[in-house]
């Protein structure tokens, strides 16, 4: 490229690239006119050129050549940023100026401060402010620990159900400070068992010690043994107890006599 400046011509940003070219003098009639034309000429093109590099460009027409789309990868190449649109959040949509860009959020979605309209500036050939993704939005708020998911709806914990996580999802109750976790399942403190903690554990102590005897217990069973020189009355030395259904049983162990 001749004139003012040299160097590769512009490859891919603009549909005709600007050319200057400077007019010999004898090219110049007596009149000297044509050489005042092709100045301001140059001029008005250099003036263009500083202007179109100096703002955030967000139109296809303007800053993208005809057939290709913003997405196109030798578009990307040019790592030119203030050329591009800036990115789209995710729900939203958005509508852009040169310099100023308005994304708004889809309906039913909201900013997570609330708002549903933000804008981003071409500051220094780069759109600022960034803007985080637009979020479902639920009129009702979610209870018991639900989120919103999806616009209106609530995504519930296992142990609720409803509109907004506000119903137990055990179709009863659950009683003695037991706690619903998932759909009629109830947690139980450890006094308590069954399916809505209605039974009192009663294998949470030991059970009861024959006399001349000592006992070896896990959570869920003791081992009864004589003590030497002792038998039970059937001639054995060992008796096991057993909790079942929150109860020990046998519910008695004979005690241990002299051999």
């Amino acid at each position: 490229m001749g004139g003012p400046f040299k160097g590769e011509p512009l490859k891919g940003l603009y549909v005709r690239p600007i050319a200057f070219r400077p007019v010999a003098n004898s090219e110049v009639t007596a009149t000297s006119k044509l050489r005042t034309i092709n100045y301001r000429f140059q001029k008005m093109n250099l003036y263009a050129f500083v202007i179109l590099c100096g703002i955030c460009l967000s139109s296809a027409a303007a800053a993208i050549p005809k057939g290709l789309s913003e997405n196109d990868p030798s578009l990307k190449q040019l790592e030119m940023p203030y050329l591009m649109f800036p990115n789209l959040p995710m729900n939203s949509r958005r509508k852009c100026s040169n310099e100023i860009c308005t994304v708004t959020c889809m309906d039913g979605y909201k900013f997570p401060d609330g708002g549903k309209v933000a804008e981003m500036y071409c500051v220094a050939g780069a759109w600022q402010p960034a803007i985080r993704d637009c979020i479902p939005e639920c009129n009702l708020p979610c209870l018991n620990g639900g989120v919103c998911g999806l616009p209106n709806t609530c995504l519930c914990p296992t142990a609720y159900k409803g509109p907004q996580c506000q119903d137990s999802n055990c179709d009863q109750k659950c009683q003695n400070g037991g706690i619903c976790v998932a759909k009629n399942l109830c947690q139980c403190t450890n006094d308590f068992y069954g399916n809505y903690c209605e039974m009192k554990n009663e294998c949470l102590a030991p059970p009861n010690l024959p006399k001349n005897s000592r006992r070896l217990c896990s959570t869920l069973s003791c081992i009864v043994t004589c003590n030497s020189g002792y038998k039970f009355p059937d001639g054995s030395t060992d008796a096991g107890v057993y909790c079942v259904g929150g109860a020990w049983q046998p519910t008695s162990t004979p005690d241990c006599i002299l051999n």
